[in-house]
């Protein structure tokens, strides 16, 4: 659980994400991200910034540290199976697929991870 300061920069982080400004909004989540090194959502609100930012291998990473970390729904597997075929890490992507499957919270979104990797596939 964030304290009251620790809120309010994230707050101010999603402020500056819906204005554009993904690497301002990166260097304040950063920072909390590294003292708060068990919070998952942390790790995916810097993983969307780096990938707003283009630096997909970056985002790939911390999505990685944000299913690494002990707490979170199963929306960081969603996250990162995503960014995993963004990459073309299917490994990786086809790993995320199989927990949520598994888990079956996210049923759409497993579906449509489903989809977009068979169809990546094809492409290749």
């Amino acid at each position: 659980m964030l304290n009251m300061d620790e809120r309010k920069v994230v707050d101010d982080a999603m402020e500056l994400i819906r204005s554009g400004q993904h690497l301002a909004a990166f260097e304040r989540l950063s920072v909390l991200s590294k003292s708060r090194p068990d919070n998952s959502s942390l790790h995916i609100l810097v993983a969307y910034t780096l990938l707003q930012a283009g630096s997909i291998a970056d985002a790939f990473r911390e999505a990685t540290t944000a299913h690494e970390a002990p707490n979170g729904s199963s929306y960081k597997c969603v996250f990162r199976a995503k960014i995993a075929l963004l990459t073309g890490d299917t490994a990786a992507c086809k790993e995320e697929l199989g927990h949520l499957k598994k888990v079956g919270d996210q049923p759409a979104d497993a579906r449509q991870i489903d989809k977009d990797l068979k169809n990546t596939k094809r492409v290749r």
